[in-house]
């Protein structure tokens, strides 16, 4: 699906990105956290290139911190994708995820 979306005449670059980004949340529920990561921030790299793959990148982010969470070790990981992702809905207007992840990050200090 992603070769097709970034081959097309007129290459749809955010969808593709979000098809690699659920392609590394496949990898983290098999296990694979390293290609995982490796997707999610491609993912995130590319999303953030686009000008209408904001809340996508919000989301990625979100998934990347989740998966960073659950390995463990990678605090500044998730620190860093929850306050991009926080940014990022807050600028958009979505009160209930930037308090959300807001409160995550408080968590995270404790």
């Amino acid at each position: 699906a992603r070769q097709d979306l970034e081959n097309r005449v007129e290459p749809d670059r955010r969808m593709a990105a979000r098809v690699k980004a659920a392609i590394g949340v496949v990898h983290g529920h098999l296990g694979d956290t390293g290609q995982a990561i490796h997707e999610l921030r491609e993912a995130i790299r590319e999303l953030a290139a686009v000008a209408d793959g904001m809340q996508y990148e919000a989301q990625a982010r979100v998934q990347l911190a989740d998966l960073a969470e659950r390995a463990g070790g990678q605090e500044e990981l998730v620190r860093e994708c929850l306050s991009r992702a926080a940014d990022i809905y807050e600028a958009s207007g979505d009160q209930r995820l930037t308090k959300e992840l807001r409160r995550r990050l408080t968590e995270l200090d404790r």
